[in-house]
């Protein structure tokens, strides 16, 4: 109890300090430099720790970029979940949100809710486009802060919503679900992750894979009220089904009503990220590469690259014109009824043909390219001899070979 109390008058100090400066520069004299409050929270009404708990989560989103502040200030609990580059994760914890802070309108806390001594913090983030006078709104996530050691520390609501679920493991696989897993499944993921291993020659990683049914259900699970790809409906009316990766924390969301289905695409990135990422921030290989090697292992939309190469040479005999293969980084074209990317799909015949004629060395050659577009143009010509201005023809003459 000393400790807390002796945290919160630290705090208070330092609540003071900024108030004064906030106050010298015409601001709200309320200790925050980055977060707004919503109208209906009333500041001079909140108690001391509320305040702190807030003034916590503003210093958070002001020092993010800072990966010793980052491990200081989130719990012991949600790192040892995480593991050795918990940092990654919580970065960006406004997920889908444009990573330049010119180009936001401050966060706005939207609730603050206490429950004992933890607080559970509602916030939005917004983004204005370039050449644009109109903000709008990019996520809404949930976030606590917690006493630790005396002190008052961040945890996520992914961690807390994860206590709800049904845990199963493997030898390498920790899997979350909302109803048990037949055993035979967990078999088969297990058996998908030692396949991946071997081809990257890696030793098994060890895999966190939360299951749920939609890609809504997955984001509510990591915390998010509302997020960009959130509350989108197919065709049928069904919710949108998807998957997603924090590669850096081998940790894998599935949104699919399929347990198995995305697994292995979203499995290969992180391999993926193992052997060529170097732990960065930023993933130093282009995105059609990353998406096309992982397609070609895994499949996409719950298909095999093979299948969907056989759509896109049924749909190219049909339409030829809308075809243009000379630039391959085009996804404005879907495949098929599963409406796969087209960038995918080609990405995923790139590298099938690279590792049919150079095996793993030409991949790795392939991927030790940078993410620049004319760089990676001449690592088609070099490794399959193919000039920009005759891709057009090859991949129509690849995909005719794939047919037959």
């Amino acid at each position: 109890m000393k400790k807390i109390l002796f945290y919160i008058f630290l705090n208070c100090l330092i609540t003071l300090f900024f108030s004064f400066v906030h106050f010298a520069k015409g601001q709200p004299a309320q200790g925050f430099q980055l977060i707004k409050l919503n109208r209906s929270i009333s500041y001079s009404k909140l108690d001391t720790l509320t305040k702190q708990a807030l003034l916590v989560w503003d210093n958070y989103l002001l020092n993010k970029s800072n990966d010793n502040f980052i491990k200081f200030n989130w719990s012991k609990e949600e790192q040892d979940f995480i593991g050795a580059q918990c940092s990654l994760r919580f970065k960006y914890i406004d997920y889908s949100a444009s990573r330049n802070l010119y180009n936001y309108y401050k966060p706005v806390v939207l609730s603050i809710t206490k429950y004992g001594s933890q607080f559970k913090i509602k916030t939005a983030f917004y983004r204005i486009e370039n050449n644009s006078d109109v903000p709008y709104i990019t996520d809404i996530v949930n976030n606590w802060v917690v006493v630790e050691d005396g002190r008052l520390v961040l945890q996520s609501d992914f961690l807390n919503n994860l206590k709800r679920m049904v845990c199963q493991k493997t030898d390498h696989l920790e899997i979350y679900s909302l109803n048990s897993i037949d055993k035979y499944i967990l078999k088969g993921l297990d058996s998908i992750n030692l396949a991946v291993s071997t081809f990257y020659n890696m030793s098994p990683l060890n895999v966190k894979y939360c299951a749920t049914n939609s890609i809504d259900d997955y984001q509510r699970l990591r915390g998010y009220d509302y997020e960009l790809t959130m509350f989108m409906s197919t065709s049928d009316g069904k919710p949108q089904q998807g998957a997603l990766s924090e590669m850096a924390n081998n940790l894998i969301f599935n949104g699919s009503l399929n347990t198995t289905e995305n697994f292995a695409h979203e499995l290969c990135h992180i391999y993926t990220y193992r052997s060529f990422g170097n732990n960065t921030e930023y993933l130093p290989y282009h995105n059609f590469l990353n998406e096309g090697l992982s397609t070609y292992l895994g499949g996409t939309t719950g298909k095999s690259l093979n299948y969907l190469l056989g759509q896109l040479y049924k749909e190219t005999k049909s339409n030829t014109y809308k075809f243009d293969f000379t630039n391959l980084l085009d996804n404005s074209v879907g495949v098929g009824k599963e409406d796969a990317n087209l960038v995918y799909i080609i990405g995923g015949l790139v590298c099938k043909l690279v590792y049919e004629k150079y095996g793993f060395l030409g991949i790795n050659r392939l991927f030790k390219v940078s993410n620049s577009d004319e760089l990676l143009y001449k690592a088609i010509e070099d490794i399959l001899g193919v000039k920009r201005e005759n891709l057009n023809r090859f991949i129509h003459d690849e995909l005719k070979k794939h047919a037959q």
